[in-house]
């Protein structure tokens, strides 16, 4: 990654129902919105879900860090 992001979990591999959600999680992260971020729910029952929030957090944190260097 020579932009330092974070890779999006790879859509293909997830269950139909979720590819939405990750959709939208990958693009608030591009675009910067951490209150989007926060406001999006979800229910780490299972593995995607797990991996799905672990991405929400780490977005946050990321761009709570580039906010606070700024």
């Amino acid at each position: 990654m020579a932009s330092g992001r974070r890779r999006s979990p790879d859509v293909f591999r997830w269950r139909h129902g979720l590819r939405a959600k990750l959709a939208k999680l990958v693009a608030l992260a591009e675009a910067g919105e951490a209150e989007g971020l926060k406001a999006i729910e979800i229910n780490p029952v299972s593995t995607s879900p797990k991996a799905m929030a672990r991405y929400r957090d780490l977005a946050i944190m990321a761009l709570q860090a580039r906010r606070m260097a700024a």
